[in-house]
């Protein structure tokens, strides 16, 4: 068995508690058909010859093996399906697994017709996930009688073959279930289809041409579950397996076992588990899948109890033992490789002699200097001096005095003695200059990290830090409002009661404070009542709205943002039509050409030459045609911009923000979290940054390079599994799916939207 093969058994049957976190289609489900005949093939002789469960359970065996032609390689054929249809016998039960529809048609043929049962194979996605155990389900959900005279009709089971494969094969837009993403209705791949293509059209057909009937209702307890990580379809338990299980158990349920046919179901079962159990070691030999195996088949042999047949629990007991063999023998290898080996001492090479070879000229040393005199050497000593750090007057200071090699402490002094003195002076000469709120913000952020680190635990000298900082965040509030004075209409954010704390001795330094608590209340005096903070999420009154609102340059990038996308869009549309064009001419082809069959031939082993079953070719080119043009697929195109104008200008904004705004929004910001709180505000996890967006990042006029910006909890349609579709399925063309909120992008969960309580 392959490795492929046996890890999907092992999860699919055996449903270990380690799963895998992705869709891996149905591979692995011919082998698990395969294995399934072969076990039948030997249940069935283990009954006496005349007996009526052994001819009952030859029948099936023969039965499963149509299943595994069917099901050869998972890919459906339809010259297989009209054949088997046309072909079929007495007492044949057939299997048709339709997985696109998630439907599973069972066919019983009698003397006088066959019945024809339908059933959903998946549960729907969110009831798996809620339910705290096994699903309780009932199957089928339909069941039809057809007379033996309609399925003799050779152009009906054509029909009826035809429409089964097409609907084994491609994807009904009506059947799978959508979702609303940013006003787009898309689908939704991670839910279960609904199965009324089989259901509904499908039986209702087959109802008319034949007469509804009651069927057996089984009852199952299903165990299933929707597992995914970075992954774009969630695992579940193979549809094949559950179809097949019912199958079965249909058929006993309606054999001849005078009222056993479930005891029958248990058993084959538990005998299948064993024969997997005893061939999946040679595969995966691992201690905890060899124990998940002996745990499943002990409690399922505990369950059945006294009504296990014998050659059953003989099975069942031949694989634990196969199983507890093979944990021994790698425990005793555990054992023989960690196992140390101590080499005994040889008794000759003992001494208790001390050997000091080559040691004569050491020892001389140490004697000859024990026997002079020692003198201390004092040596003078002298403090190490700084030299006075000196600023120049008329400039701003870089914020590479921080890290000169010397006294950083000189430095700090050196630094806050210049705002003290000169800040003022500088402020007068640069106010009509933007670019200076770059340099001011770096130098606020480069003294806090040097200043915090050398004055931790001084209260005081904290206090000055703070002041010094504060005196900054105002002279670079002056020049951004003067540059821009629609900022006057805002919050200031910082409050003028925040100093309280400070500890400030000196006259000049509480002078100092006292023109920071009067810029501030001048700020909070002038700003709208109704205007909100600038790190509010976006709304029709927020500043990057009206300043968009004032802004012809910004309309223009805003026209520039579009123009190019709908070059995109346009582009998208070119790929489409080539695409679906190619589509149509594969699908030609497939529909000029016929299936291939393969005969085998050889010979025996007497020698004798001999001639196979027909069969079908599992290098056909019609199928492998058919299967190109459904792997045909394309991406979507997803507009730049939002739908919604308010978060449109907003977004806008973001791309042509000034960078004095930005140095003024960053500068607050960092004095509210990093400096006047002791961890952050959490928010839902960020998804995209406004600024990397694919489709905006060409556009951005002033470097992508800022704390506070927007972004988006809702992943794009560019990063979502809704992106790709094939040609008949969605719309190609999509709305923007971001949903832009301001956020810190040091932080990946960090919300700014904040009241200005502090």
């Amino acid at each position: 068995m392959k490795k492929e093969a046996a890890k999907f058994i092992l999860e699919h049957v055996f449903l270990p508690p380690k799963i895998s976190q992705s869709y891996h289609g149905e591979a692995g489900a011919d082998e698990l058909l395969k294995r399934m005949s072969q076990a039948a093939h030997e249940f069935a002789d283990c009954f006496s010859r005349d007996s009526s469960e052994r001819r009952i359970w030859a029948q099936l065996q023969r039965s499963i093996s149509k299943w595994v032609d069917l099901y050869d390689n998972g890919e459906p054929c339809i010259s297989k399906i009209i054949k088997i249809l046309d072909t079929m016998q007495k007492d044949d039960v057939l299997l048709f697994y339709i997985e696109p529809q998630i439907a599973a048609i069972v066919v019983r043929n009698k003397s006088r017709g066959a019945i024809f049962e339908c059933f959903e194979v998946f549960a729907r996605t969110d009831a798996v996930l809620n339910a705290t155990d096994a699903l309780i389900r009932r199957f089928p959900a339909r069941a039809v009688f057809l007379p033996e005279g309609r399925l003799k009709n050779t152009s009906f089971t054509n029909e009826l073959g035809s429409a089964i494969y097409k609907l084994s094969v491609e994807q009904l837009k009506i059947a799978m279930e959508t979702t609303t993403k940013a006003k787009n209705t898309v689908v939704e791949e991670r839910q279960s289809a609904h199965p009324r293509a089989v259901t509904e059209w499908l039986f209702g057909v087959l109802g008319s041409c034949g007469n509804p009937v009651s069927s057996h209702i089984l009852c199952k307890r299903v165990h299933d579950d929707v597992l995914w990580k970075d992954a774009n379809l969630p695992w579940r338990r193979s549809g094949v397996w559950l179809s097949a299980r019912v199958a079965l158990q249909t058929a006993l349920a309606n054999a001849e076992l005078e009222g056993e046919g479930h005891g029958h179901y248990k058993n084959f079962i538990l005998f299948l588990l064993s024969r997997l159990a005893t061939t999946l070691p040679a595969t995966i030999l691992v201690p905890d899948v060899l124990h998940v195996l002996r745990v499943k088949l002990a409690r399922r042999n505990a369950k059945l109890g006294p009504s296990t047949f014998g050659f059953v629990q003989t099975a069942i007991d031949e694989a634990l033992g196969s199983i507890d063999e093979n944990m021994q023998r790698q425990w005793t290898e555990v054992v023989l490789r960690d196992k140390l080996k101590v080499q005994p001492v040889i008794h000759d090479l003992l001494s208790t002699e001390l050997l000091l070879k080559k040691s004569s000229p050491v020892l001389r040393y140490i004697w000859d200097r024990a026997q002079t005199d020692f003198a201390h050497v004092v040596e003078p000593y002298s403090p190490p001096s700084t030299a006075e750090v000196i600023l120049p007057m008329r400039s701003l200071p870089t914020p590479a005095i921080f890290e000169r090699a010397g006294d950083l402490l000189s430095c700090l002094v050196g630094f806050e003695l210049w705002i003290e003195e000169n800040l003022g002076s500088w402020l007068v000469a640069n106010i009509g200059n933007p670019s200076a709120c770059q340099a001011l913000l770096e130098l606020m952020q480069k003294y806090h990290a040097a200043a915090k680190r050398k004055y931790a635990s001084h209260p005081e000298r904290l206090s000055i830090m703070l002041l010094v900082m504060f005196e900054l965040w105002t002279a670079l509030d002056a020049i951004a409002t003067t540059a821009h004075p629609l900022l006057l209409r805002y919050p200031p954010e910082i409050p003028s009661t925040l100093f309280g704390p400070l500890l400030l001795s000196k006259r000049g330094d509480l002078e100092r404070l006292s023109r920071i608590e009067l810029h501030i209340k001048s700020r909070e005096s002038r700003f709208t009542a109704s205007s909100p903070s600038l790190f509010n999420d976006p709304t029709a009154d927020c500043f990057a709205v009206k300043f968009y609102d004032a802004s012809p340059s910004l309309r223009e990038l805003r026209v520039k943002v579009e123009q190019e996308s709908q070059k995109e869009r346009d582009d998208k549309l070119v790929e489409w039509e080539g695409k679906k064009e190619e589509y149509d001419k594969l699908m030609g082809k497939v529909e000029a050409m016929d299936c291939g069959v393969w005969i085998p031939r050889g010979t025996d082993r007497q020698g004798k030459p001999y001639v196979g079953k027909p069969r079908h070719d599992r290098y056909c080119l019609k199928c492998a045609q058919e299967k190109k043009a459904k792997a045909i697929v394309i991406s979507k195109h997803e507009w730049a911009l939002p739908n919604d104008d308010t978060l449109c200008k907003a977004v806008v904004f973001e791309l042509g923000a000034p960078p004095a705004l930005v140095s003024w929004r960053d500068a607050t910001f960092y004095l509210l979290q990093d400096v006047g709180r002791s961890q952050a505000i959490e928010g839902p996890p960020r998804q995209q940054i406004l600024l990397a967006y694919p489709p905006l990042k060409g556009h951005t006029q002033h470097g992508r390079d800022r704390r506070v910006t927007l972004g988006s909890v809702v992943k794009s349609m560019l990063q979502s599994h809704y992106i790709k579709s094939s040609l008949n399925v969605d719309p190609v063309f999509v709305n923007n799916g971001l949903v832009p909120k301001m956020c810190d992008t040091s932080k990946t969960n960090t919300s700014v939207n904040r009241s200005s309580t502090h």
